[in-house]
């Protein structure tokens, strides 16, 4: 999660609050895209909608860009060893929320079988999907700090996003 944490906030940080008259409603980053949904004030241009931005046909008061961020490097040497178990996993999650007074959702699906003649294999592996909710401005001020400590193994940041003043961080965990 670090190079995404490092490289999105970073982009969203640069986002202006506003731009032609329209005011900066909600941002989402993935790994691979930016995208800002502005929201029109008294002021707003409609010939020239924020960083070539496009018009919400249902909701014209709405309009969005998109921003596509530059890729991120492939990690080598990634093995199922090199995960955590699913109880060490979780405990370290909830550390870290503990630290930040954050909120958690965590949760696991059951483990992957499949038939191979007649054998069933279960998966080496267990997945999760997370959401980090309550995270302060102040938190991804500080957004080198979390970015190392959200480097746990098996951990995957997919989208970060900031609506209504308020953060939060989704993804995926996989586990042994």
């Amino acid at each position: 999660p670090d190079d995404v944490l490092r490289n999105g906030i970073a982009a969203m940080l640069s986002v202006p609050l506003a731009a032609n008259g329209w005011k900066l409603d909600s941002l989402n980053c993935s790994d691979k895209a930016m995208t800002a949904r502005w929201e029109q004030t008294p002021f707003a241009d409609y010939m020239h909608l924020p960083f070539a931005g496009t018009l919400d046909e249902r909701h014209p008061q709405f309009s969005s860009s998109r921003h596509t961020m530059k890729p991120i490097p492939a990690h080598e040497g990634r093995t199922v060893e090199s995960l955590l178990s699913q109880q060490e996993a979780t405990r370290q999650l909830y550390a870290f929320t503990r630290k930040y007074a954050l909120k958690l959702r965590l949760a696991f699906a059951k483990r992957a079988e499949k038939k191979v003649e007649k054998q069933t294999i279960s998966c080496p592996w267990v997945t999760a999907t997370w959401e980090l909710s309550g995270i302060s401005a102040a938190i991804i001020a500080d957004h080198e700090g979390l970015a190392n400590e959200l480097n746990i193994p098996g951990l995957i940041l997919k989208e970060i996003s900031y609506s209504d003043n308020a953060w939060k961080l989704k993804g995926t965990l996989y586990a042994r």
